[in-house]
């Protein structure tokens, strides 16, 4: 009787959500809210101001544009509140039910002990959960990669290109993903139409029209092929450790990418920390284990191993870094090896000292993931500012920017100031940047407010000094502007040289 109560969906259903939602939707006063969280934020501000066709999504690191997927869907997921903490509530209830998907979906497929094993492994993935709950286009890879296992899975390949073509516009992983899924079926010999998948990816693509349309009309012609030029031909390096971020998902490992300066803090709130990044590099031996068991003796699993192996060797070939959200869109196929190991444990032997081996090594597995997010998670909430990636929490940031803006609340374009303002969240620059936002509007008082704020905080901030001086001479404050430019040739010969032109040139 208790057998068949562990079997049924329900209760998995409920456990899983229950382990994906407690560090995913109830922990949302801890998010990371920095520039590119911002930027989507204020992207939506301004479509719901003044709706426009958005042509791209956000910059990549790379130079080049995303296509506007990303900012369709959150136009989308934004229509009840372009509020962070709603929008990141929204994301990590997407990532959690995506969760709960994957564990059906699996076991449809391969039966309810794998499904079991990588669902709560993906739950309870640290990594996972910090790729889950932001306003950032890979925390929304998770619910396309779980359409994708399920095509695969079905062997649809019409709708499984379509989701390729989906995931090449989400994310720049998305294409190397693209190659992978396409070696990956031709090292396996799975046979599939050519035809549905030309036919997918042109499907799949109809959401880039826009962007397809900026490449041809844009000066010089396709002007994101430029930029992937310039940075392919850039100075970079092989970085070899692209080859172990996979066995590093999920667990506690490399979180000092995060924490930056405060990692070794970080390992100092617990003696137990230190002991646990010992046990999480040992545990690599679980995939590692898994990976080399179907390989030898599984072969039916064989494409989800090379998925696991391609991807990473077409960064390490094309010299892309090694970064975290890089290898998000692995996260459930790392998982599901991570299931597939446990259960070869578990079903392996014919006594039942294999199902206890197994139940010990992944609920010990589970045990250290949970104290270790848990253990992040206070620490986070003690520091509140993080001295390296992560940076500062929501609240504070929030805080911090309304206090900056609270002048300016009973104009009509309060929120579109307040989202602006966040993507520039620090004392050196907000009040620069502010100034920079009224120029453009047309706001020639309120621009220079911000830049006298701005050169309070910093007198040789030669930015916010050109452009007082810029808004003096078009004005017609004389007197203004030769005393700033007088101040700024201190600092900026260049920029005061020119402007002393401009500025000789509107007297004549």
């Amino acid at each position: 009787m208790r057998n068949n109560f562990l079997q049924k969906p329900f209760f998995w259903v409920c456990i899983i959500f229950a382990a994906a939602a407690t560090f995913r939707i109830f922990s949302l006063d801890l998010l990371e809210f920095k520039y590119d969280e911002a930027f989507t934020v204020f992207e939506l501000t301004q479509f719901y101001a003044h709706p426009y066709l958005m042509q791209v999504g956000s910059p990549q690191s790379t130079g080049v544009y995303n296509p506007p997927l990303f900012n369709y869907l959150m136009i989308i997921l934004s229509v009840l509140s372009r509020d962070p903490v709603f929008l990141s509530f929204v994301i990590a209830l997407i990532n959690t039910i995506s969760v709960v998907i994957f564990y059906l979906v699996i076991r449809k497929f391969l039966g309810n002990h794998i499904a079991v094993f990588s669902s709560l492994t993906l739950a309870l993935s640290p990594w996972s959960i910090i790729f889950s709950r932001k306003i950032w286009i890979p925390d929304l890879i998770l619910p396309f990669m779980v359409m994708f296992l399920y095509f695969f899975m079905k062997r649809s390949y019409l709708p499984l290109f379509i989701t390729l073509a989906l995931l090449i516009q989400i994310h720049a992983s998305g294409l190397f993903f693209a190659a992978t899924t396409v070696l990956g079926l031709i090292l396996t010999r799975e046979r599939f139409n050519l035809k549905k998948a030309f036919i997918g990816f042109v499907i799949g693509f109809i959401p880039a029209i826009p962007y397809f349309i900026r490449q041809l009309t844009s000066a010089p012609i396709c002007v994101d092929c430029v930029a992937f030029f310039n940075y392919q031909f850039s100075a970079r390096t092989f970085d070899f450790d692209n080859l172990t971020r996979v066995l590093q998902f999920n667990s506690g490992l490399h979180f000092e990418s995060i924490l930056g300066n405060d990692y070794q803090a970080f390992l100092t709130t617990s003696p137990a920390l230190m002991v646990l990044n010992s046990l999480f590099a040992a545990l690599i031996i679980v995939p590692l284990g898994g990976a080399i068991y179907i390989i030898v003796s599984r072969r039916k699993y064989l494409y989800f191993v090379l998925l696991m192996i391609i991807l990473p060797m077409l960064y390490f070939i094309s010299r892309t870094p090694s970064y975290m959200h890089y290898f998000a869109i692995l996260v459930p196929i790392s998982a599901l090896i991570y299931g597939l190991s446990i259960n070869f444990l578990w079903e392996g032997t014919k006594n039942n000292y294999g199902k206890f081996l197994a139940g010990i090594l992944f609920t010990s597995i589970l045990t250290l993931n949970i104290f270790f997010i848990i253990s992040f998670n206070k620490f986070v909430a003690e520091r509140k500012v993080i001295d390296g990636d992560y940076g500062s929490v929501f609240p504070i940031t929030r805080e911090f920017v309304e206090d900056k803006v609270k002048d300016y609340r009973l104009l009509k374009d309060y929120e579109l100031i307040k989202s602006y303002a966040y993507m520039f969240a620090k004392p050196e620059i907000i009040h620069g940047k502010l100034g920079e936002l009224f120029i453009r509007g047309g706001n020639a008082n309120l621009a220079i407010a911000e830049f006298k704020k701005a050169l309070e905080v910093n007198p040789k901030d030669t930015f916010s000094r050109s452009n007082l001086v810029y808004i003096y001479i078009i004005t017609g404050k004389e007197d203004g502007a030769q005393k700033e430019l007088t101040t700024l040739e201190t600092f900026d010969s260049t920029a005061s040289a020119k402007l002393k032109t401009f500025f000789e040139s509107v007297k004549k």
